[in-house]
């Protein structure tokens, strides 16, 4: 009788053990967050650190070290990995670029979710928190980024803003980056139902290809209206990864372009030309939400005389009264006109430094070439 008193008695921890495993799991979905690194060992480690100290604790961080050779990494990826379990270390044989380690961590992710971290960002003690709460709220949102600030300071950079998914499909279907990277969030079944993984033809522009992929899909992106990230703004990279960049994110819009428009898409177009056609081909291809896509192109480009076109921004700037002029998407972004004549303007950024345009046959004031 007692030995059937203690079998009972274990069975019983045994259930009920497990029914509390699996309500927990329920409640506390597991997040795998997936970082890439490359010869960074001290930003690596603030950035380590805002991971540990989240308010969420059920995850695991796996970071796939992109360069095996350089002892510094090495050893701190070594100290953090006895010093917490939840740590997984991917060391790829020799360096293999940011998309083959990306996928790579994707390969080995567990988790329900899968939070996106650069190596020299710093997260929110909250982010998986307030993130993970929001996903299990929203089941009809595949990908949530958030707004992000520099390092140093909670007010939010001014791009990548955008909260209506109707928009944010509508950005990257102009070309830009839909949300913040770094800040993303991920549905993992989504991914794996369709084998989505980033795309090796976008060497340094691999967030758009790899958000229009989830949005071909079916996917909904949706974007956090608070700071959950620190995102450090620099130069730091080799001059090779911009050329790629500006190289894949031409390569990439073109795609786009083209499979929207067909035949009726010419590279030499300007941008606005190739968006009023994308606007009125939309009206039978209805890929797009048909006003707010229109009401988007009409604010991107403004009409009229005089108009600057920033070719690396990727955006117009209207004038204004007493030299100066602004951006039209993000109005408080201007400049003061220092020199402007039939052909030559140029302009002293409030918060950049100076460029010059070209006016062209067109009647647009365009970038010079750098």
């Amino acid at each position: 009788m007692r030995r059937f008193l203690i079998w009972g008695m274990g069975l019983l921890v045994l259930i009920t053990g497990g029914a509390l495993t699996y309500f927990y799991h329920e409640r506390h979905p597991l997040v795998s967050v997936v970082m890439s690194t490359y010869q960074r060992p001290q930003l690596l480690v603030r950035a380590i650190e805002s991971i540990l100290n989240q308010t969420y604790p059920h995850f695991e961080l796996i970071i796939i070290n992109d360069s095996p050779d350089d002892l510094k990494t090495t050893t701190v990826l070594e100290r953090y990995k006895r010093y917490d379990s939840r740590i997984k270390v991917i060391q790829n044989p020799s360096n293999q670029g940011l998309i083959y380690s990306l996928n790579a961590g994707l390969d080995r992710a567990k988790g329900k979710y899968i939070a996106r971290m650069d190596d020299d960002d710093i997260s929110y003690p909250n982010r998986l928190e307030r993130q993970v709460a929001f996903m299990e709220a929203h089941p009809e949102i595949t990908v949530t980024g958030s707004w992000v600030s520099p390092v140093g300071s909670d007010e939010p950079y001014p791009f990548q803003r955008e909260t209506d998914p109707d928009i944010i499909k509508i950005d990257l279907y102009m070309g830009n980056a839909a949300i913040s990277h770094p800040s993303a969030m991920i549905r993992r079944a989504f991914l794996e139902q369709h084998r989505i993984r980033y795309n090796y033809d976008f060497k340094s522009a691999e967030d758009r290809r790899f958000w229009m992929d989830i949005f071909e899909a079916g996917g909904i992106i949706g974007n956090m209206p608070e700071v959950l990230l620190h995102y450090r703004w620099h130069y730091e990279n080799p001059q090779d990864y911009y050329v790629s960049q500006d190289v894949n994110v031409m390569k990439f819009k073109n795609e786009v372009f083209e499979d929207f428009l067909g035949p009726d898409f010419r590279s030499n177009d300007n941008a606005c030309i190739t968006y009023e056609k994308m606007v009125k081909a939309n009206k039978e291809k209805n890929i797009l939400n048909q006003s707010k896509f229109k009401e988007k192109v009409d604010a991107t480009c403004p009409k009229g005389e005089n108009i600057v076109y920033h070719k690396l921004w990727r955006d117009w700037f209207v004038f204004k009264e007493n030299n100066r002029f602004c951006r039209a998407r993000i109005p408080y972004e201007c400049g003061s006109v220092r020199v402007k004549n039939t052909e030559k303007l140029t302009v002293k950024w409030d918060k950049w430094g100076e460029e010059s345009f070209t006016k062209r046959s067109d009647g647009i004031w365009y970038l010079d070439s750098k």
